[in-house]
């Protein structure tokens, strides 16, 4: 071969390879099973590190299978940490950042497991009878929190051996409660007990002498409206009701100086349906205050701001969730980020400085992202599903309209991944439930929403944000 032969090949090379990069195919339903999802981001202490949860699906096991990661927040290759073939999850940084809280399933029993984030072997910390869920660090770092169920009795024990699997229909649960484990000496003491109620959402106050959390009479999807506010006191080891309301108290997170509790709430009258709205209670005891009566819209993922002036959350508008924050003296509230997508999960460094989330859109599955608290300028940290980019996807647009009564509802057009105008399609409509539901900006390929795999395949898809939709404030919901 002649050299100015070779130097033509050489030429046309890069051509042909990016020609061959851009060439995209249809979706198969079998890639929706190959896409990875990430969730639960945490910011380490020091702001340096996000430790998140990757979970996939093994189709021929018939199972899914989740890990935890850690993606250096300055950017870089993200790190696989756990490699456990059960589920590894709800990873939390010690408070000095050099050991990472998680469950695992990789015994017979979910526990509780200690890692360092520079790896190595996960040592087992827990050895409880039933799984421990909801676990969280205590602030000096020498204990963790977590709930449990009950143990089965003996009388269950036997007929668990004896095969009798008969049982009365929603009358026979198990309450969960809390418990405390001492990380150095592995010894754990049950904080509640009791049928009187079950526990979730428990929280250290900022001192570790108090733990404030919420009670449920029962498992039962009926009573999920009948929450209260409790704090535990390791002075007296007694429980103590903060709350009255007849309907939900949910989500109490302490003030930085511990003085006080804020939380989501609503009147008892509305039964399944409504909007909570953001209290402050002292915990001396007081009347509580509601702080967000002029925001008509979901209220969620809260973190007090350092100084305590602030308290942030994430709220669901229209068909995009972003980052907001409450002045908890005039209830004035700022929407920090803004765009065409959904963010979810925030977590902040222990400074304040940086905020770790997930993000996803239509065309993008949920992906880390870090930003600056005084910039809000976000960087992607993960790009966890290079497969997106081979296949073809659609674009999805807001669509409004006006019903019998002259009230606007609003929706979301997913368009074929090679739509032209003026051609007609096949329509696929997808109607939510909840029965409060609603349809947002998210990445639609999943296990409940195949939209982009008819998109790709040529459909229009349509996501109707019908009357009773809860992003639309509490009088279109109602």
């Amino acid at each position: 071969m002649t050299t100015r032969r070779i130097l033509v090949l050489l030429l046309f090379l890069p051509v042909a390879f990016v020609h061959a990069q851009v060439q995209k195919r249809t979706m198969t339903l079998e890639d929706i099973f190959a896409l990875k999802s990430v969730s639960d981001p945490q910011l380490s202490p020091d702001g340096r590190w996000v430790a998140y949860v990757v979970t996939e699906v093994d189709l021929k096991a018939g199972e899914t299978n989740s890990d935890v990661w850690l993606a250096p927040a300055a950017g870089g290759e993200a790190i696989r940490l756990t490699t456990s073939k059960k589920s590894d999850s709800s990873p939390r940084w010690s408070p000095d950042g050099k050991r990472i809280a998680f469950l695992s399933a990789r015994e017979e029993k979910t526990q509780i497991f200690l890692i360092s984030p520079s790896g190595g072997e996960a040592e087992k910390l827990t050895d409880h009878k039933t799984a421990p869920s909801s676990i969280e660090w205590s602030p000096d770092g020498k204990k963790i929190l977590f709930t449990a169920p009950d143990p089965p009795t003996e009388q269950e024990e036997k007929k668990k051996k004896e095969k009798d699997d008969a049982f009365r229909f929603d009358q026979e649960f198990k309450m969960s409660h809390l418990w405390v484990i001492d990380v150095a000496t592995k010894k754990s003491t049950q904080l509640t007990r009791g049928n009187d109620y079950t526990v979730s959402q428990p929280r250290w106050s900022p001192d570790g002498t108090n733990i404030v959390f919420v009670t449920n009479p029962t498992p039962r999807a009926d009573d999920g409206s009948l929450t209260d506010v409790w704090v535990y006191s390791f002075a007296d080891s007694s429980a103590k009701k903060l709350t009255t309301n007849d309907g939900p108290d949910t989500s109490p997170l302490w003030s930085p100086d511990g003085g006080t509790i804020a939380y989501l709430s609503r009147p008892g009258n509305l039964v399944s349906v409504g909007l909570q709205h953001l209290y402050l209670l002292p915990v001396s005891g007081g009347t509580p205050k509601n702080i967000s009566a002029h925001f008509d819209a979901s209220i969620s993922n809260m973190r007090w701001s350092l100084d305590g002036s602030r308290i942030y959350f994430t709220s669901s508008q229209s068909v995009t969730s972003h980052l907001y924050s409450i002045d908890i003296k005039t209830g004035k509230v700022i929407q920090h980020t803004t765009g065409a997508f959904v963010l979810s999960s925030p977590s902040f460094s222990r400074d304040g400085k940086w905020v770790a989330f997930t993000q996803q859109s239509e065309q993008q599955a949920p992906e880390l992202y870090i930003a600056p608290t005084n910039s809000w300028k976000p960087t992607k940290l993960t790009s966890t599903n290079p497969l997106l980019d081979s296949l073809k996807l659609g674009r999805a647009d807001v669509m409004r309209w006006k019903s019998y009564d002259g009230l606007e509802i609003e929706g979301l057009v997913l368009y074929p991944a090679d739509y032209q105008q003026g051609k007609a399609y096949p329509l696929l409509v997808y109607g939510h439930g909840g029965p409060t539901g609603a349809y947002v900006r998210t990445f639609p390929a999943s296990w409940g929403n195949a939209g982009q795999f008819y998109a790709s395949n040529g459909w229009v898809v349509f996501y109707p944000n019908f009357r009773g939709s809860t992003n639309y404030g509490e009088k279109f919901m109602q």
